[in-house]
């Protein structure tokens, strides 16, 4: 629920930009996007379809199946039998929204090239409620509406977020939950409204019941840091850690039991029974970074990464089949310009923060001591730090150690510069984040702060699964950038600070948005679409 005085302050200009990039996200997913092109969609889709046609929510590897229609499209074969549906590991409520066109379609027609693709609406709506959610956060922490509407648009101009939003998928309505749950975590930081407290619990628990993990990882952090904030008599900051996390943690506490019921165990995923190697293999996490180039992966396929599929040729083993199906998945990333720009747009974007984070640190250096009251048990913990000598001492040891882990890493990676640089630059801003949390309590500094340590405890998380997963399996698996979008609201918000703080003027901001703009639709006139052309031809 979005408070009723910044639902007024939408301008013309930002519920424009919001329907354009619903237009676009509608036209390509009936006329430009191929059938089963977007990453699971035959699993979306099916996952949605069992819960429209009544059959409840299935379980993984004793229910749902992607169809016999579904799979014979893919095979060209009349013949074709039905294949486990690994989607049916994750929680049904986005597939519950995604039913309703689906429903509603059966209704009037029973045309499959319809119907297949209706339940892509929702994505779509989802992307461009996005827009909004994130202009209203940004309004929330003092940016002006023309800033606002840019930096909140500029996430439509990434072309995966405009795939995703074309397809079946949770991905998109994943980001949207995650995104509403931080506009309330900002508003509690800012304001100290313990109801937004609660709402933001209720987002992120809602946002699990969406996909388990990846929430999961934001979910931890951030309830933490709202037990840590808030400002009450310990009794009554009792009642309400209590409540608030039970309200984080309610949704993906019922998926587990449900798990532990049915399978005999919490996590229970479509890999947990996948065959693992004998000896796992002997690499450690630095060998894993330099020899696989994970965090080029992640950069480009974060920006773009399109699929395609051929039917009736190749041989593909789909995850849980038994014997391999005959059509053949093909995969593109972007490059050259497009992607380059991207990135060069993030890079100043990081040098602002880094600018701003430098700011902060002058200003903890010259705090005085009273200055820091103990308005809540995370100003009691910094109290030790209130020493002068102590405090200064903690931020130069800090700024080595950043230092240090950035130079590290630049040895470590063997990456493009570019991807080197934005990394380097969002761990330095991770670990500088920390000792600021002590010393600071303006909530628009704080949550600055928040933003990048949550998301260096959100990527360590995800490169540890990841590598996990390789040393186990023996592949690179999961590297995509997607699996970042519930921490993307959050880095945005702590960027737009620093654009805030650092005044950077509205030319240079718009420009930015036109690079993004024009970037995205020379990559989708230049390689997108003869991609799909060539892949289908």
């Amino acid at each position: 629920m979005i408070n009723e005085k910044y639902i007024r302050n939408y301008p013309v200009p930002m519920l424009f930009l919001s329907l354009i990039f619903l237009v676009k996200s509608l036209f390509l997913a009936f006329y430009v996007t191929p059938l089963w092109a977007v990453p699971d969609e035959i699993g979306h889709y099916s996952y949605a379809r069992d819960l429209a046609d009544g059959k409840g929510v299935p379980v993984l590897g004793r229910g749902g199946v992607i169809g016999q229609d579904v799979m014979g499209y893919l095979e060209k074969s009349n013949n074709a039998k039905p294949a486990r549906n690994w989607i049916s590991q994750h929680p049904p409520i986005y597939y519950v929204i995604a039913s309703w066109p689906l429903k509603i379609g059966e209704l009037v027609t029973n045309d499959n090239d319809i119907l297949w693709r209706i339940p892509r609406i929702i994505s779509a709506l989802s992307g461009a409620l996005l827009l909004l959610v994130l202009f209203n956060t940004l309004s929330v922490i003092g940016l002006d509406a023309t800033k606002a509407a840019a930096v909140a648009a500029s996430i439509g101009f990434i072309p995966m977020v405009t795939n995703l939003s074309s397809g079946t998928s949770h991905d998109v309505t994943l980001f949207l939950f995650c995104a509403i749950a931080i506009n309330y975590f900002t508003r509690y930081i800012m304001d100290r409204e313990i109801r937004c407290a609660y709402w933001c619990a209720l987002w992120l628990s809602l946002a699990a019941g969406v996909k388990v993990m990846t929430p999961l990882a934001l979910s931890v952090p951030m309830v933490a840091i709202l037990l840590l904030e808030l400002s009450l008599p310990k009794r009554v900051w009792l009642k309400h850690a209590v409540g608030i996390s039970m309200t984080a943690f309610f949704v993906p506490l019922m998926w587990m039991i449900r798990n532990a019921v049915i399978f005999g165990k919490f996590l229970y995923t479509s890999e947990t029974d996948r065959a693992v190697l004998p000896i796992p293999l002997n690499k450690s996490l630095a060998d894993y970074i330099h020899l696989n180039n994970v965090f080029d992966d992640f950069s480009s396929r974060f920006y773009g990464m399109f699929l395609d599929v051929t039917p009736g040729s190749g041989s593909l083993l789909m995850e849980g089949d038994a014997a391999p199906r005959h059509f053949t998945m093909h995969m593109y990333t972007l490059a050259g310009f497009p992607l380059v720009a991207f990135s060069l747009v993030v890079l100043i974007a990081s040098c602002i923060c880094i600018w701003k984070m430098f700011d902060l640190y002058l200003k903890a250096f010259r705090l005085d001591d009273i200055n820091l009251e103990k308005i809540n048990l995370m100003a009691w913990l910094g109290s030790w730090a209130i020493v002068s000598l102590c405090k200064r001492l903690l931020l130069l040891l800090t700024i080595i150690l950043s230092t240090s882990v950035v130079v590290l890493f630049f040895n470590l990676n063997a990456g493009g510069i570019l991807t080197t640089a934005i990394v380097s630059a969002s761990i330095f801003l991770g670990f500088m984040s920390l000792p600021l949390v002590l010393l600071i309590n303006d909530g628009r500094d704080k949550l600055f702060i928040y933003g990048f340590i949550i998301f260096m405890v959100f990527g360590s998380i995800l490169l540890i699964h990841v590598y996990h997963t390789y040393i186990i399996l023996g592949e690179v698996r999961a590297t995509q950038g997607r699996y970042l979008y519930p921490v993307i609201p959050l880095v945005l918000l702590s960027a737009s600070i620093a654009l805030i703080k650092m005044r950077v003027p509205s030319m240079l901001i718009n420009i930015s948005v036109v690079i993004l703009a024009c970037s995205e639709l020379l990559a989708f006139i230049c390689q997108v679409i003869p991609f799909y052309n060539g892949a289908s031809s």
